[in-house]
């Protein structure tokens, strides 16, 4: 299905975690000019990031002003610092809890996929927030960490 212009609208979500550099060179810009090409008020750019050992969340809080300036609908959520995302991911809970399971080590330890799941979900309740609002999205958008271009 392609998506053309001004005609629908497109929930751009996405999860960072150590990529300042490729924030800075190609990504920010390419969401700028993404959001530019479907229309300013037909967007909504959810954002995740934790743990990050650059200044990612620096380049992030560029992105957010910038996509402020023009009036993108956003949520950028700048989470843990490194020390406190290690923490989470090596304390097991009290009581068992979804994506902790009993290694053969005899070791309560966090599953990968359930925690990046976790992390994805929480990317997508923004999708929530906003039908709340009357704002509802034909197309979502997961961009990785990689240079793309509108085309």
């Amino acid at each position: 299905q392609s998506v053309v212009p001004n005609e629908q609208k497109i929930f751009i979500a996405s999860i960072h975690r150590n990529s300042e550099r490729i924030l800075r060179t190609h990504w920010n810009e390419a969401v700028v000019n993404l959001a530019k090409h479907f229309g300013l008020k037909n967007v909504f750019v959810s954002i995740y990031e934790s743990g990050s050992q650059d200044n990612t969340k620096g380049a992030l809080r560029d992105l957010d002003f910038e996509l402020k300036e023009l009036g993108v609908h956003r949520t950028i959520e700048l989470d843990k610092t490194l020390d406190e995302q290690v923490a989470e991911i090596m304390t097991p809970p009290e009581t068992v809890e979804d994506g902790w399971i009993t290694t053969p080590r005899g070791k309560l330890e966090l599953r990968r996929i359930p925690y990046l799941a976790k992390l994805r979900n929480r990317v997508m309740e923004k999708l929530d927030v906003e039908a709340k609002m009357g704002r509802t999205y034909d197309v979502v958008l997961w961009l990785n960490d990689v240079v793309f271009t509108v085309r």
